[in-house]
């Protein structure tokens, strides 16, 4: 624990303070400057995802002649009130791991760039997961944050038997932005996997460029720039998803059991993504309003629709990948009405089926 305390001129070699992951790191209050390489440089020999938080707040990071400040994906949410100057690069290092506890990733004025780890157990996902099914970790994102993500690079929330979600709401004047180091490779995108209904990830005047790289070997490369397993409900409004390497977002999998409420995709614009804007399963169209798609297409995957809903135009055709019924068994009747200038694309032996129960 470092409280009130002045570090300068040192670092030559790594950086002014360094510590290996084996605890808990505390820094308060201290100002760390004119170090010949990095201010703080968190390293990580130990094999394993799950690393020792480093909080680290109301400091101040002056003229260091490498980055400012080192840290691992699991300290992110405990970085705080810090004041970065004409360091060498004004940006915060974060290195790959798991966050498995809730926290709030603030705005520091500075980028954060996601870096893989490259050390005794390599690893390009980072990770929002809780460890179980019994609790959900929260990550919050403040407005203006900014992200740039290193080539190979993920971003995970939920998983196999993980709980987690993501908040990331910015407002009209400060979106938050994930996009690639280098825009020529791209990074993989972000990939939910909720394990449990209630955890609800929203993206609000975010933007996602850049993403969808195709990883050999890598389960998360083959869909899109934002990816969403249909466990949980999933909202994306008024954001840019732009220049994915392949689609812009892809829902994978229709949603099962009650979602009452679905997908909400609304007032986004989808710019410049190498293959479908959108895939979305039939039901969740119901949420589909308001949205600009540019250029290009949105796959419908087929299913039974069992909730009314009207469709109004969204200035693309929908592409119809398999059959789709309207209606269920039942006393419920459903009823889609698709309003003016809808243009449906049908795939090979597919067709929309009304049962009985059903209306179009």
């Amino acid at each position: 624990m470092l409280i009130h305390c002045a570090f300068e001129f040192a670092g030559s070699d790594t950086a002014a303070i360094y510590s290996r992951d084996w605890g808990e790191v505390i820094i308060k209050s201290c100002e760390i400057s004119k170090s010949g390489s990095f201010g703080y440089y968190e390293s990580f020999i130990r094999a394993g995802r799950q690393l020792p938080i480093s909080a680290i707040s109301n400091c101040a990071f002056r003229d260091n002649d490498n980055v400012p400040l080192r840290v691992s994906f699991s300290s992110v949410g405990e970085i705080d009130n810090n004041v970065f100057e004409n360091n060498g690069l004004q940006v915060i290092e974060v290195i790959a791991s798991a966050r498995r506890i809730s926290g709030i990733i603030v705005n520091p004025n500075i980028p954060y760039w996601f870096i893989a780890k490259r050390y005794s157990s390599p690893d390009f996902r980072f990770c929002v997961q809780s460890g179980s099914n019994d609790s959900c970790v929260t990550l919050s994102i403040a407005p203006g944050t900014k992200f740039f993500f290193e080539d190979s690079t993920v971003l995970i929330v939920g998983g196999y038997y993980n709980r987690g979600k993501i908040v990331a709401q910015g407002n009209e004047t400060d979106s938050i932005i994930f996009t690639a180091l280098d825009t020529t490779t791209g990074w993989q995108g972000i990939h939910i996997e909720p394990r449990n209904i209630a955890d609800t990830s929203v993206f609000e005047y975010c933007r996602v460029d850049y993403a969808g790289q195709r990883v050999w070997g890598w389960a998360y490369g083959e869909a899109g720039g934002l990816m969403a397993m249909m466990h949980a409900p999933l909202v994306v409004k008024n954001s840019t998803i732009s220049h994915s390497k392949r689609m812009g977002i892809d829902l994978y999998f229709t949603s099962y059991g009650d979602l009452s409420t679905g997908a909400i995709i609304e007032g986004n614009s989808f710019v410049g993504n190498d293959s479908f804007h959108l895939k979305i399963p039939a039901n969740d169209l119901r949420n589909l309003r308001n949205n600009i798609f540019l250029d290009n297409a949105i796959y419908v995957r087929g299913e039974r629709i069992n909730r009314s809903f009207s469709l109004d135009y969204q200035g693309a055709p929908f592409i119809i990948s398999s059959n789709i019924t309207v209606g269920q068994s039942g006393d419920t009747i459903v009823m889609v009405e698709l309003n003016k200038d809808n243009c449906f694309k049908f795939m090979s032996n597919t067709e929309i089926m009304v049962g009985l129960n059903g209306g179009l």
